[in-house]
């Protein structure tokens, strides 16, 4: 089969912001890393979606069996084509100043609820964002899938996925939130299709903004004591927030002050100040909400110790599932990872 094409979006982590980022105009920073989530575009005989996920490759034929398909793996494609197929979801996924934007997107989408392309098989291949024994390595593998799913669709449709990445970005976050019944930020698909770092801005139609950091070493992260659930974690927040109107507005606001001077950092010394700040604000919420982030300190031995121990560790997301190590040392615990500039790509 001819390859129309091939896709490439990172992954994500975010660095500052939990639980905010959930609110209109919550604040944090995130950033894109790699290994990518790749994605292949070819002619086919029928229009076929394949997921790479793990340890399993999942089939879908959306035209030829427009049901739901038992196998959860498949679940990104079906919310995409979904909102892809219906032309009132695409125009609410965009904004109401982006509505010029909106109206070549709706056009575009037509080919997809009309079938006017020729047939492909659109793979997305997720393995990179697994550990060899199939566990998720805490990179936002669904997300950077769904704007994999969204990005090919378009792109066989005859639309560049790169034209204009707020469109993508727009699609998958509408997508992103069905497959998570309506939750979700935004954060992790906005970090995968734009790249680099950035000040994320949550709300409705979630913003990124990319920023430099010079100061920013290479990180490592390694996996926390067990599996957190977000959804959970996130009910658990809202229920607190319910219950602690005052007290919550109070958490909401440090993190704003927080997060705004962290994204403004020039020199080391103030990151990590404001980097420990944030790790505090974090097990703070934690504790408050009843979803510990914070984590057991080790007493090194002077004798023994290489510096490992010593370096700065920060619980990401919902929970302590994820742990961010500064700076990246080889041989000590954690798996490197870098920063990917370059966002969703396609050629």
């Amino acid at each position: 089969m001819k390859v129309r094409g091939q896709l490439h979006i990172p992954g994500n982590l975010l660095i500052a912001g939990e639980y905010a980022v959930l609110q209109e105009g919550g604040l944090g920073v995130s950033m894109a890393v790699g290994p990518p989530v790749l994605g292949r575009i070819r002619d086919s005989d029928t229009f076929k979606l394949v997921a790479r996920t793990g340890s399993y490759t999942s089939e879908w034929m959306p035209f030829q069996d427009p049901s739901p398909s038992p196998d959860h793996r498949v679940a990104v494609f079906e919310h995409s084509v979904q909102l892809l197929a219906n032309e009132s979801a695409v125009r609410a996924a965009f904004s109401p100043l982006e509505q010029r934007l909106a109206e070549r997107i709706v056009e575009i989408c037509a080919a997809i609820r009309t079938r006017r392309f020729d047939p492909v098989e659109i793979t997305v291949d997720t393995r990179s964002l697994f550990t060899s024994d199939g566990r998720k390595l805490g990179f936002g593998s669904s997300a950077a899938a769904t704007v994999a799913s969204v990005a090919g669709l378009l792109a066989a449709a005859g639309y560049d996925p790169t034209t204009d990445r707020r469109a993508v970005q727009r699609l998958a976050t509408a997508a992103h939130r069905s497959l998570q019944g309506k939750k979700g930020s935004g954060y992790d698909i906005a970090t995968s299709v734009f790249g680099g770092m950035g000040l994320f801005t949550g709300g409705s139609f979630p913003r990124y903004q990319r920023i430099q950091l010079p100061w920013f070493p290479q990180a490592a992260v390694d996996q926390g004591p067990a599996p957190q659930s977000t959804g959970s974690a996130v009910d658990h927040c809202l229920r607190f927030q319910a219950r602690n109107p005052e007290r919550w507005s109070r958490l909401f606001e440090r993190n704003q002050n927080l997060v705004r001077e962290f994204s403004q950092s020039i020199r080391s010394s103030d990151g990590l100040r404001l980097l420990e700040a944030l790790r505090l604000h974090g097990e703070e919420i934690g504790d408050l909400i009843g979803v510990p982030a914070g984590l057991e300190t080790q007493v090194s031995d002077p004798e023994t110790d290489t510096g490992c121990s010593s370096r700065f560790h920060k619980a990401l997301g919902a929970g302590c599932e994820t742990i961010m190590i500064l700076p990246h040392v080889a041989g000590c615990p954690g798996r490197a990872i870098i920063r990917d500039d370059g966002g969703l790509q396609w050629g």
